[in-house]
C-alpha cells in the first residue's frame, strides 16, 4: 500500500519521491503515540498481530490520507476530497464485506480518519486505526 502507489504518484504528479513524504508525520508525537500503542496493543493482543496491525494502518493510511487525497484534491475542494476519499476506503478497501455494513461503520470512520489527518497530521489517524483494528480483534 505504500511503496508501488507512491511510485504511480511520482509519475502522476511528476514530483520527487522526497516531496511525497515531507510534513506526513509530526515525528515527537509519532514517537510517543507508537510507544503508548505498542504498549496497548502487546498487552491486548500477541506480537505478529500487533505488528500486522501496525503495518495494515500504517500503509492504509498512507495510501488514502494522503496518496489518494492528494489526488483527490487536485480535483476537488477538501469536504468533497473527504467524503470521495471515505467511500473509496469503505467500498474499495472492504469489497468483501458486507456493503450496507461498509457504508455504515468504515464511512464514517474514514471521515474522522481525515478529520485526525488534517489536523494533526498523519500519525494520529495511523494511531486511531491500528488501535480500532486491535479492539475489533480482540472483542470479535
Amino acid at each position: 500500500f505504500v511503496i508501488i502507489p507512491t511510485i504511480f504518484m511520482k509519475l502522476i504528479l511528476n514530483t520527487s519521491l522526497v516531496s511525497l513524504f515531507q510534513d506526513v508525520f509530526e515525528f515527537k508525537r509519532l514517537g510517543v503515540l507508537f510507544t503508548i500503542t505498542s504498549l496497548i496493543s502487546l498487552y491486548l493482543v500477541k506480537l505478529d498481530a500487533t505488528v500486522e496491525y501496525a503495518v495494515v494502518a500504517l500503509g492504509e493510511e498512507f495510501l488514502f490520507r494522503h496518496l489518494i487525497f492528494i489526488l483527490l484534491m487536485r480535483s476537488f475542494n477538501n469536504k468533497e476530497s473527504i467524503l470521495i476519499g471515505s467511500l473509496l476506503f469503505a467500498l474499495i478497501m472492504h469489497l468483501n464485506g458486507n456493503l450496507f455494513i461498509n457504508l455504515l461503520t468504515k464511512f464514517p470512520f474514514s471521515i474522522i480518519l481525515y478529520y485526525l489527518t488534517n489536523k494533526y497530521r498523519l500519525q494520529d489517524a495511523v494511531i486511531v486505526h491500528w488501535l480500532h483494528n486491535v479492539l475489533v480483534y480482540k472483542f470479535s
